[in-house]
């Protein structure tokens, strides 16, 4: 990602793409701040890279805050798998 600045991360929505993995970064998203989503992060791992994710209850208020066609699908299974997780 060298043709991305910390300008471009900071004030432009990306969409990045490189074989199979596809990044999509949003630094401004309705619904939430970046404080609050950096501070409640999920850390996992990519191969040996880590990486960090919107918990599922800050990417379900995302979608709903949001409230497009393809947001509402989402959240269709999103609340589906926040329900199975609460049952396991």
């Amino acid at each position: 990602m060298s043709d991305v600045t910390l300008d471009d991360l900071l004030t432009k929505k990306l969409l990045r793409r490189q074989y199979i993995v596809e990044a999509d970064i949003h630094p401004f998203v309705k619904g939430t701040d970046f404080e609050t989503v950096w501070r409640r992060k999920v850390e996992s791992e990519f191969g040996s890279t880590k990486v960090y994710f919107a918990t599922l209850e800050d990417f379900i208020e995302m979608k709903q805050t949001a409230s497009r066609a393809k947001d509402l699908e989402d959240l269709k299974y999103l609340t589906m798998l926040r329900e199975r997780m609460r049952r396991e």
